[in-house]
């Protein structure tokens, strides 16, 4: 799979590629310090938990640099059970109300998935006359 996943970013050629389920040694051995020989960028986010993989979200350095990167395990924002003050307090809950209300089971499955979203900020480079009014990028990989 790793010389079809640099065959098709390379062939393709895209401004930014966003990969899922990346094995963590597989990008800092071999994706990262590969496509950075052409000039592709990139960073990585685990998954929570033990798992040993995670996203990987690339970008040309021609066209963008980072400005910033975060990321979110998703669980932290819903409530750990389907009680009124659990759905209260939860970032999301209030939100989601009525589907978490009408499915409890709901609740529980979301604590189990170790889901990190991974932002990354890019800026575009280069002359203001390529890009005429652009402005940040801002990339979500789950």
């Amino acid at each position: 799979r790793r010389p079809l996943v640099f065959k098709e970013i390379l062939d393709y050629k895209p401004d930014v590629a966003c990969l899922q389920e990346v094995d963590e040694s597989a990008f800092n051995l071999l994706l990262q310090p590969g496509l950075l020989e052409f000039g592709i960028h990139g960073v990585f986010t685990s998954k929570a938990g033990r798992v040993k993989e995670g996203s990987a979200t690339f970008w040309r350095g021609d066209r963008f640099r980072l400005v910033d990167r975060d990321e979110m395990e998703l669980r932290a924002y819903f409530p750990k059970d389907a009680s009124k003050k659990a759905i209260d307090i939860a970032p999301m809950g209030p939100a989601l109300r009525p589907m978490l209300e009408s499915s409890p089971a709901l609740c529980e499955a979301l604590q189990k998935v170790g889901t990190v979203a991974q932002l990354t900020l890019l800026a575009p480079t280069g002359p203001a006359s390529t890009w005429g009014d652009a402005r940040p990028l801002c990339v979500i990989n789950t």
